[in-house]
């Protein structure tokens, strides 16, 4: 699936908790709090999966562990997805614009 494809797509599963709606005329301005939340809820999922490998001291992600850490990366896609669409930003901008950034700081750029 295309990033655009899944920027569209993923809008049709978003569900938002009444108690962020402050403004019914305008509910985007606390959608972008609620879904930073999501989003480092997600991450922290991520890193317990990190964790319990590098616990391991193995050098490889283990079937179970590359299955979980897929789906919580999923998770993770989800929520900056809708950070992005609440904020008027498309994904291929987010991705051109630290394409960027980090062409310019690894080639000798500020």
């Amino acid at each position: 699936m295309e990033n655009k494809e899944y920027q569209i797509w993923s809008k049709s599963t978003a569900r938002y908790p009444q108690s962020f709606i402050i403004d019914c005329d305008k509910p985007r301005l606390t959608f972008p709090f609620y879904l930073c939340l999501g989003l480092a809820g997600e991450c922290g999922e991520a890193i317990e999966v990190l964790k319990k490998f590098a616990r391991r001291r193995d050098t490889t992600l283990n079937t179970e562990e590359k299955e979980k850490l897929k789906y919580e990366l999923g998770d993770m896609l989800w929520y900056f997805t809708h950070i992005c669409t609440e904020v008027g930003l498309t994904l291929s901008e987010v991705m051109d614009a630290n394409k960027q950034k980090l062409e310019q700081r690894y080639n000798g750029g500020p």
